[in-house]
């Protein structure tokens, strides 16, 4: 806990840095070191006195947000240009806080967990509602988990006597390299 100071105008005016706010530096572009330096100069010139560090690697949602980020992600050379960031950040009497992923949301290290330990794919359960014909026996797929028509449990090889609504729930898998999305939780 931060101990409180006596109210100074010269201090609300311009705060230590522990009370200021918070900003996400998102980093989607090649990095040098005289862009680092120049962003740090701009933070400098609005007051930025707090950030986090927000990569936003090239398989992070490749399509929906390209980044150019060079280095690459998590490579030696990402970590080098990272820590020359807090260092000169430091310098400045600024905050850094430490993020815990690249992109969003966190887990994942943007599928380098998944390719170094492919047991810890992502799993999810999607629904799917289907019409099944009259008097064909019901053959759900591999990943089905379960299955309803209305509130009764359908089984392999249950044979209708009329069409009938299916719904069934299905496990997926999270490919590899690809980005976890966030679900749309309007459907």
């Amino acid at each position: 806990m931060i101990d409180p100071i006596p109210f100074e105008l010269k201090t609300f005016l311009s705060p230590p840095a522990c009370y200021a706010p918070v900003y996400a530096w998102l980093w989607n572009a090649p990095l040098t070191e005289e862009e680092i330096e120049r962003q740090l100069d701009e933070m400098d010139e609005l007051g930025i006195k707090r950030f986090y560090i927000l990569p936003l690697p090239k398989n992070f949602r490749p399509k929906k947000q390209p980044s150019k980020l060079e280095p690459e992600y998590l490579t030696p050379r990402f970590f080098e240009a990272y820590r020359k960031a807090v260092l000169s950040a430091k310098r400045r009497g600024k905050e850094v806080w430490l993020y815990d992923e690249g992109g969003w949301p966190s887990g994942s290290a943007c599928g380098e967990v998944i390719k170094r330990n492919p047991s810890l794919v992502r799993e999810t359960i999607i629904k799917r509602e289907i019409v099944w014909k009259k008097n064909r026996p019901y053959k759900a797929d591999k990943d089905t988990v379960i299955s309803f028509s209305g509130t009764e449990i359908v089984s392999q090889g249950d044979i209708f006597p009329q069409r009938r609504k299916i719904t069934e729930y299905r496990r997926t898998f999270q490919k590899e390299g690809e980005s976890a999305e966030i679900p749309d939780l309007t459907k």
